[in-house]
């Protein structure tokens, strides 16, 4: 009969117990489950892995250790693995020790049946997969040094991928897994079975750094995001600049504005086209997105820095472009996109002013926003009045926009900032005095609304007594200059 001892003061009562009698209540554990999570609740028993009850105290842990990478393994789901698990969680010293006892550590286990059937692995990652995932760099090295393989998983995607699908938010624990995937031969070149790189993943997030060092690593530039389904030509997509030009950080810092630049002149240094707005599908054909770059830089990037970059580099202030909505979900290069020509257009500045206001004009109360975007704009000559040579019913121009804003609310902010900042590069007197010499008005603007064909009235009661007299002492400065 073993001898049991007495406990030391501050321990548990399992720490006096002897080894025999451990094994035994582990032999005898046993926990419950439901077989899945949409099946009937059907109870079936499993052997307990050893691995849970050596949490419980060290004792357990220095005292089961052999069996729990030996014996009991036999008895747990892959899922259970001691090994798997440390991969996860960055336990370096379980994976030591389990490949000192043997455990084959390019699957994480030692035996592959259940009941004595062969149990299906291809749901289980192997550690070093999984360790990839996690971002657990020191398991990654110790695992490299001793010879694994860099599997592929079912999706074809292999280490790099599932390192940068895990990059939800960067440190440096994350660059240096990155780091150390490219240095082993990690392939930058490589697609999963959705024909993506792994750049798309850290694109979704935005992770400027990671993104970067792919790049620089040589990374795959024509296969960032997935391929339509069924090669769908109307699948909503933008070239890899107009997405990475979409802000998705609420209020991001300094250092992330930074980084978006260096990656935004990353790419236009390996000849991304700084005026292109067309997407090409698979088939080939040119699909029109609506907007150029600089039109996206303007009004989603909150980076004035990138919109100053594109314009260094050759960008030009379009004479037309679409109004575009800002891209939402889970990707934000999904946005729309035009199979021919749309009708009736907007100058830059008149679409920047709907993409972020809306025909909500009384809304327009702080343009904080938008205002270092629109000095730059209006510096290279962005146009406040209509889009150059349209028809009879063209679409609202800026500086109409403006003014219903001030004549409808009680701000008058966006018409004395574009009045303040524009020359007559920026405007024809001959549009200031078609506003002023409109009928009716102190009552109305007859302006062209939305997608309507035909003029249509927008309210602006105090045009005469607000809006006028700016428009008229704007007028003068100009034909004083």
């Amino acid at each position: 009969m073993p001898q049991v001892t007495k406990p030391k003061a501050g321990t548990s009562l399992i720490e006096g117990l002897p080894t025999e009698i451990l094994l035994r209540i582990v032999d005898n554990c046993t926990w419950e489950t439901t077989s899945s999570a949409r099946a009937p609740k059907t109870i079936v028993p499993h052997r307990t892995s050893h691995s849970r009850l050596c949490r419980a105290s060290r004792h357990l842990h220095e005292t089961l250790n052999r069996e729990l990478y030996v014996r009991n393994l036999k008895h747990d789901k892959p899922g259970a693995s001691c090994v798997l698990w440390a991969a996860r969680v960055g336990r370096l010293e379980t994976v030591i020790r389990a490949r000192q006892y043997g455990v084959d550590l390019d699957t994480g286990l030692i035996v592959f049946s259940q009941n004595g059937q062969q149990e299906d692995l291809s749901n289980y990652e192997p550690p070093f997969l999984r360790a990839s995932r996690h971002h657990q760099a020191n398991i990654i090295e110790y695992l490299l040094r001793n010879g694994v393989n860099s599997h592929v998983d079912r999706d074809g995607k292999n280490a790099l991928h599932l390192a940068c699908i895990g990059v939800w938010k960067e440190n440096q624990n994350t660059l240096r897994v990155v780091e150390r995937l490219i240095a082993a031969g990690g392939s930058v070149q490589e697609l999963n079975t959705n024909g993506r790189s792994p750049l798309g993943h850290v694109l979704k997030h935005q992770n400027w750094s990671t993104a970067l060092m792919y790049v620089r690593a040589g990374g795959n530039l024509a296969h960032w995001r997935a391929a339509p389904p069924n090669n769908d030509v109307l699948r909503p997509s933008l070239t890899i600049l107009h997405a990475c030009l979409v802000q998705k950080k609420q209020r991001p810092s300094e250092r992330t504005l930074s980084l978006q630049r260096e990656f935004i002149a990353e790419l236009l240094d390996r000849g991304v086209d700084v005026n292109r707005d067309r997407y090409i599908i698979p088939q080939g054909t040119e699909i029109l997105i609506g907007a150029p770059p600089l039109f996206y830089a303007a009004a989603f990037s909150d980076n004035p820095a990138c919109t100053s970059l594109l314009l260094e580099r050759g960008a030009t202030i379009p004479d037309r472009v679409m109004r575009c909505n800002r891209p939402e979900g889970a990707d934000q290069w999904h946005a729309t996109l035009y199979l021919e020509e749309p009708r009736g257009w907007y100058t830059l500045l008149s679409a920047l002013f709907f993409s972020e206001w809306g025909d909500q004009y009384r809304r327009v109360s702080d343009i904080s926003r938008v205002s270092e975007q629109v000095k730059i704009l209006l510096r290279h000559g962005a146009w406040l009045g209509y889009v150059p040579d349209q028809d009879a019913n063209p679409r609202m121009s800026a500086l109409e926009y403006a003014c219903i804003a001030a004549g409808q609310g009680r701000d008058t902010c966006l018409l004395d900032f574009l009045l303040e900042n524009a020359t007559d590069a920026n405007i024809d007197r001959a549009h200031i005095d078609e506003i002023l010499s409109r009928e009716n008005r102190s009552k109305h603007m007859s302006v062209t609304k939305r997608h309507h064909r035909s003029p249509k009235p927008v309210a602006c009661p105090r045009f005469d007594d607000v809006v006028a007299p700016k428009l008229r002492e704007f007028r003068e400065r100009l034909l004083l200059e």
